[in-house]
């Protein structure tokens, strides 16, 4: 027999329950509070250990997934947030929801290779990113904003808010743990003031966990909620709700989708933004980018091993 790991990112709470999963099903001796058993370790323990358990619940692995899910969500929905005060998202015109189209053309039903990418891709996600900073920009001074932007995917952020004269910028280098979906942060670099308007450029707002460190640091610095405002071409639900538990920050969104599945992808979604929009970069259009956004020595190598990585497994 076997018991699942506790997943200590995730759920705190299971350690004084039994769970063993023979194959695909799972046997709780013990309804826990918090359920999220997708992608745990297993490790084996004596059978004896259980004598005496009383088995009253079984869950299949689609319920766990289900139950994952509802867990992620944490009970918000659409609704709740699309009117909330200081959330907004565009009016879709013709031509912007022509491009939102696009963006997800074959996601997530057909293989990567047929779903919109590469030059398309940018194309489209430009209409949306330049309808979402002048909106973002209403009011604000080019000269007082400063954009975040965690990378990869927030690098697309980068030549659109060229084109509306603003020209400060703050580095991270930054990943979602896949397995805990927190944020992974190697690298910073960026100068604020109290005084700045900043603005955190997450295209895909699921969990919020990428803009609420951003949040967390950009505040450390002395900037205040209230002059902090998060861009995101899709935004989950949940995700709003988590980075507005900061009172005043703002959300200016392309599009406010249903909710997060069990493994904290955003429904309907439309993928990996940063896989999709910089597919086909090659190491001549990184260093012009760099060139662009204010890259440092330090800046520049970090980056260019992002890519390299990504630009490798491409020509694979």
């Amino acid at each position: 027999m076997s018991i699942l790991k506790q997943d200590s990112a995730i759920d705190t709470q299971l350690s004084d329950h039994n769970i063993a999963i023979p194959n695909q099903t799972v046997f709780l001796s013990k309804e826990p509070s918090l359920r999220q058993l997708e992608n745990l370790a297993y490790s084996t323990i004596p059978e004896h250990l259980y004598s005496g358990s009383l088995v009253n619940r079984i869950i299949t692995q689609a319920e766990v997934n289900f139950q994952r899910e509802i867990l992620l969500n944490d009970g918000c929905d659409r609704p709740m947030v699309i009117d909330q005060v200081g959330v907004e998202s565009l009016q879709l015109t013709e031509k912007l929801q022509q491009a939102f189209d696009m963006l997800r053309k074959g996601y997530p039903n057909l293989p990567i290779s047929e779903q919109c990418q590469g030059k398309e891709f940018q194309r489209n996600a430009d209409l949306i990113i330049s309808a979402i900073i002048e909106k973002t920009l209403q009011h604000i001074d080019p000269k007082q904003a400063v954009v975040l932007m965690p990378w990869r995917s927030g690098l697309a952020f980068g030549q659109s808010y060229l084109k509306f004269k603003v020209n400060r910028f703050f580095h991270l280098s930054s990943k979602r743990d896949e397995d805990t979906l927190e944020t992974v942060v190697d690298y910073q670099k960026g100068e604020l003031s109290p005084r700045d308007t900043v603005i955190i450029a997450d295209p895909m707002l699921a969990t919020g966990n990428t803009a609420i460190d951003a949040i967390e640091r950009v505040m450390s610095q002395g900037v205040k909620p209230g002059n902090i405002i998060v861009n995101a071409v899709v935004a989950a639900p949940i995700g709003i709700k988590n980075v507005t538990k900061y009172p005043g920050v703002r959300v200016v969104a392309g599009a406010i989708d249903e909710k997060l599945d069990h493994r904290g992808y955003i429904v309907p979604g439309l993928g990996d933004f940063g896989d999709k929009y910089f597919a086909g970069y090659t190491e001549a259009l990184v260093h012009d980018m760099a060139d662009d956004l204010n890259f440092d020595h330090i800046s520049r190598k970090k980056l260019a091993n992002r890519f390299n990585r990504h630009i490798s497994s491409e020509e694979a």
